[in-house]
Formats: structure tokens, sequence, C-alpha cells
């Protein structure tokens, strides 16, 4: 006998697949309104009025052609291990899915912004085959079920969560949402340096511009170990590069990373844990343990007299490597915010019944 599915309910800190216990349902309020933006479609079937703020669902539609395109252009199966994949691969992978799209709206209330608290989301992909399909829709199959989506599309349904701004819970009479994209990491150029005033030039994509990347410091480093956990060894040898960008990079933000994945904690993986600040060129550099992603740096200072000073660290190793590879990664917003009306005359209509 089929299990009977739970009743439909959101809580203010609850998720998809279960709520705090004891945290009262929100008041569901129809909304049932559609837009496009990014080259998207998005329903806003319902908002949730809780005691501790507002939270909205938004569902994204997926055409299944672009997700099918997708996955025979990566060779994908239901279970295709992601680390067969390079960490440039995964870069550009996120960029070519039609399944990912990460954003986050800023939402307003009776004219006054509502700051963003926690969100989380499911998908549905209706064209994965028998049984992986099955699986795949188990966290996402009652919200498809609740506002009645066409299951012949893939969805992404995100909900957010927004305390309210006033001490008590206010009356709705006018709710807009801006819609803004998060930067995406797009894949640059590699190259490789030996020592302080060694040059690479680059011509960013968007707008053609030459650019004039100038190495201030190179040198190996040891990673100091003595905070981390003492049953493992870690690799510990990495290069410290610091660099300037003539003229001024304009395209957005600009990291150099290492391309190689480096060595691994042995005899198995370690949580993250910073270790020790160091102080170069007057700028403060933190590594941070990353796992597979290696090290990565931090830097705030004074500009240096040729540009701002940059710096970036290499994948750690337990041996100490002769040169790196290292990639330039451009992050930039691809699609410009845009700002929607929630009419009130629309949220006055009654929620449908829960499921």
């Amino acid at each position: 006998m089929p299990k009977e599915a739970p009743q439909w309910k959101v809580t203010f800190d609850g998720s998809f697949w279960g709520h705090p216990k004891g945290q009262r349902p929100g008041k569901e309020i129809a909304v049932n309104m559609q837009f496009d933006w990014a080259g998207r479609h998005l329903i806003i079937p319902s908002v949730y009025s809780c005691s501790k703020g507002l939270v909205v669902d938004f569902c994204m539609r997926v055409e299944p052609a672009d997700i099918l395109a997708f996955m025979d252009k990566w060779h994908l199966c239901a279970d295709a291990d992601e680390e067969q994949f390079t960490r440039e691969q995964r870069m550009q992978m996120e960029l070519d899915n039609p399944m990912c799209m990460d954003f986050r709206p800023i939402l307003r209330l009776n004219g006054k912004e509502l700051r963003f608290s926690h969100g989380c989301e499911v998908s549905y992909i209706p064209c994965l085959p028998g049984r992986s399909a099955a699986e795949a829709e188990q966290d996402s199959k009652q919200a498809i079920a609740h506002y009645q989506l066409d299951t012949a599309f893939g969805w992404v349904i995100h909900r957010f969560s927004y305390p309210w701004a006033t001490r008590k819970k206010p009356e709705i009479k006018h709710l807009s949402v801006t819609m803004v994209q998060q930067e995406v990491s797009i894949p640059g150029p590699h190259f490789q340096v030996e020592k302080p005033g060694d040059t690479f030039s680059f011509i960013y994509p968007e707008g053609g511009t030459e650019y004039t990347l100038t190495v201030q410091e190179y040198e190996k480093q040891v990673l100091e170990t003595s905070r981390m956990m003492q049953d493992m060894e870690h690799p510990t040898h990495y290069y410290f590069m610091s660099y300037t960008v003539t003229p001024e990079f304009s395209g957005g933000d600009l990291d150099v990373a290492d391309c190689s994945n480096g060595d691994r904690p042995r005899p198995k993986p370690c949580s993250s844990k910073p270790f020790e600040p160091t102080v170069l060129n007057d700028a403060l550099v933190i590594g941070i343990i990353g796992g597979s992603d290696g090290p990565t740096a931090i830097v705030c200072g004074q500009p240096a007299a040729q540009g701002k000073l940059g710096a970036a660290c290499s994948s750690l190793h337990f041996d100490p490597v002769d040169r790196v590879e290292w990639r330039l990664v451009f992050h930039e917003k691809r699609y410009q915010d845009k700002t929607f009306d929630i009419q009130t005359g629309s949220m006055a209509a009654p929620a449908k019944k829960s499921d």
C-alpha cells in the first residue's frame, strides 16, 4: 500500500524535506504571478505569511530539450561521477546547465526592503530514465503537485525566507521583487610565470580590451599545519603570487586559480580549517584549505603603485612542484536586475486548499 503523502505546509525555518518541531505553518496567500527574466520563465504561485517573516516560492521552468542537449554535450548519465571532470570542466558545466540559475530576489514590502535570511531548492527533471527519475522526483513531487506545475517541463523550485522588517507582522499592502542574478564564474586563458616581473597579456571577451597581468611576487611557500588535525598528513607545498593588472580591470571581478587539483590529505579527506595569516607586501593573505580546490587567497591592503594588488595561492602538494599552470577566472553578471510588482489585488485571492 503506497505511503500517504504528508500534508502540504510551509514554515519559516523549514524546507521541502521537513519542519522544525513546534513551528506553525504560515498562511498561504495565492499570487499566481508569471514573468520572464534572464531568458527564463518563472512563476511565483504563493507567498506564506509566517510569524517570523515571509516565505516566497519561485518556480523556474526548464525546457526538456535544453536538459537533454546539456546531458548529451557532456555525455552525462544518471549515475555520472562528478570527480571525472576537472574543476574547469565543472565550472563550464555550471554555465551550460539549464537547471542552474543562481539568483537572490530582493523583496520590498510596503516600500520597505526585507532582508533575505535563508533558502533552499528542489529540482524536477522529467527526462531522466526509469528509476532515476522516480528517485529524483521524491523531494519535488509534492511541490509540483501542490502548485499544479506542468510535469512535461523541468522545474527548479527556490524557496526564500525573509524576516519581517518590523517588530509586528505587517499588513501586506504592496509587494515587489527585484530579481538579481549572482555572478557566474567563467574560465579564462591559461598561463605560466616563473618570477617577479613576468607578464601575461589577455583580452577580455566582453569589450575586447587588452590587459596585462604583471607578477609582483612569486615564491614557494610551506603551509603551517600545527593547528590542523595531527592524525592526518597534509600537503604543505604551494606557490604564492601577487600581481597587478593594467589597465585596471573593468569587466567585473577577476581571480587567478591553479589548474591543478593538488593533493588530498592522507589517509582520508580533512574538513576545511584556516591557518595563520601571513603578511606580505602590505597585503593580508589568508590561505584556506579547500579540499580538492586547494587554497584561495583573500587580499586586502593599499593598492600598489602599478595598480591594484591581487594575490593567488596554488594548490597544495606533498612535494614541491617546479611549475604551476594558472588560469584566469572572470566573475560577471550576465543579466540586468529587473523589478516586478506583485499586485495586492492578486494577493487578495484565497489560496487553494492544501493537498
